[in-house]
């Protein structure tokens, strides 16, 4: 990929347009062709968030077919659409990376789901309806029971919309097919990994629509806090000698702005 394209950094969560100066691509071609890949290359991939309050590196790499170019050298396949396999090298995985007062047993559940998505979709489903029962707990203070219990509960105060409601009984119900055996254990019942990936869809919507929010909402009140505690400090202190504007009246100083 060539810059400048878009990018939403796993750390931060901050859409950004990425430039060349944070981007670097390095393509590998092994020597040894293998029968299940045929000639291949890989494509690593390093970005480096480029907002000055996060600036860390997001890796990837990603296979491709490998054709041969005018100078005889190697370049991807030019018939290709798509990476053969791609891997995440940093963070391990497209987990978002949500902030420490997000409490860590919700957190882990969480970056595990997406850690074996593509691997096994339906231990993912069961990590997601855990981290989904954590915040029941945590945040909601739902009083711990079966998962259907404590949504129901939560359901009844009125915090959660009908939607909202509807959505996570589906990720406990779709989590329980890890979670618990059928009676009848003829009857295979998979989970895909877009469904998998749904379910941690939802569960990143709480975590914003809780956690999030409530972190957000208290820095604003504290910052409105904070302004009257300096405004009614200054009037205790006499207030200000400044004449209105910030600067001396009349001063003719060229260049300066209203």
């Amino acid at each position: 990929m060539t810059p400048p394209f878009h990018f939403e950094c796993p750390y931060c969560n901050r859409p950004t347009t990425i430039q060349q100066n944070d981007y670097e691509e390095e393509l590998i071609k092994p020597a040894p062709t293998g029968k299940d890949t045929g000639t291949i290359l890989y494509v690593l991939a390093t970005v480096v968030c480029p907002s000055p309050d996060c600036r860390k590196t997001t890796v990837a790499m990603s296979q491709w077919r490998a054709a041969r170019n005018r100078s005889g050298g190697w370049e991807i396949d030019p018939e290709t659409k798509a990476s053969q396999r791609s891997w995440r090298l940093m963070p391990r995985s497209r987990a978002r990376q949500y902030p420490e007062y997000v409490p860590v047993p919700v957190r882990e559940d969480y970056e595990e789901a997406h850690l074996i998505l593509k691997d096994s979709p339906k231990a993912s489903a069961t990590l997601a309806r855990r981290a989904l029962q954590g915040i029941m707990r945590d945040f909601y203070g739902a009083k711990p029971g079966t998962l259907y219990d404590e949504i129901t509960e939560v359901a009844a105060t009125g915090k959660m919309d009908a939607g909202l409601v509807k959505a996570t009984h589906a990720v406990r119900d779709v989590g329980n097919i890890g979670a618990h055996m059928s009676k009848d254990i003829s009857v295979i019942v998979p989970v895909e990994p877009g469904e998998a990936e749904a379910l941690l869809g939802l569960i990143e919507l709480l975590l914003d629509e809780t956690y999030v929010a409530r972190h957000s909402r208290e820095q604003r009140v504290n910052a409105v806090l904070q302004v009257a505690a300096d405004k009614q400090a200054l009037r205790a202190a006499g207030g200000s000698k400044a004449p209105p504007g910030g600067g001396a009246q009349g001063s003719g100083t060229p260049g300066a702005k209203p």
